[in-house]
């Protein structure tokens, strides 16, 4: 299968025309050293799919895949939260095959802590309990934060299990922990 290498966009690019052009799989890694077959197939598929399927359930893809949720941070508050300032750089993981969900939560000045966290608590259990019409995979979830986002981040790994952080929220059935968390 080979190791899992990162390329540049222009190579992916090339590859996947190459491959859509009928060029053999052994031919392109020769031509572009590539060294993972799995790496080229995947792209292919991506490449294949109406990235919209994964957001509306389409049956052109029925494949589950990782999700990536992202908090934008906003000082707790002090500055209007635009969950929309990065979508351009978090489509560039869709293109890689994620599934990206950007999600609000209220400031310290709407609601005292920890509602923050609960707040980013109930979405990812909102998640987990919709991955079916949303195909994403539960099991493999990681969050993403900047600023007072990437605070909640840490937050939501640090205090899984400890149920004075859970509130009264729906979905309390089903745990928040996730697998990744980046600060």
């Amino acid at each position: 299968m080979g190791t899992r290498v990162s390329y540049p966009v222009e190579v992916k690019q090339k590859a996947v025309e190459m491959r859509l052009a009928g060029v053999s799989m052994k031919e392109i890694m020769q031509k572009l050293n590539i060294k993972n077959k799995t790496q080229v197939q995947t792209w292919v598929r991506w490449r294949r799919r109406d990235p919209m399927d994964a957001l509306f359930d389409k049956k052109g893809n029925q494949e589950a895949s990782p999700l990536i949720i992202y908090l934008q941070g906003c000082g707790w508050g002090w500055t209007k939260q635009d969950t929309y300032a990065f979508l351009p750089q978090l489509a560039e993981f869709v293109k890689e095959g994620y599934t990206v969900a950007s999600v609000q939560y209220r400031g310290s000045g709407d609601a005292v802590f920890p509602a923050q966290l609960q707040d980013v608590k109930t979405a990812v259990c909102f998640l987990k309990a919709n991955a079916a019409a949303y195909n994403i995979d539960p099991h493999n979830i990681g969050v993403w934060g900047d600023s007072s986002g990437g605070h909640l981040a840490l937050l939501l790994g640090l205090t899984e299990g400890l149920k004075e952080f859970d509130g009264d929220r729906e979905y309390v059935h089903i745990s928040s922990r996730v697998q990744a968390i980046a600060d």
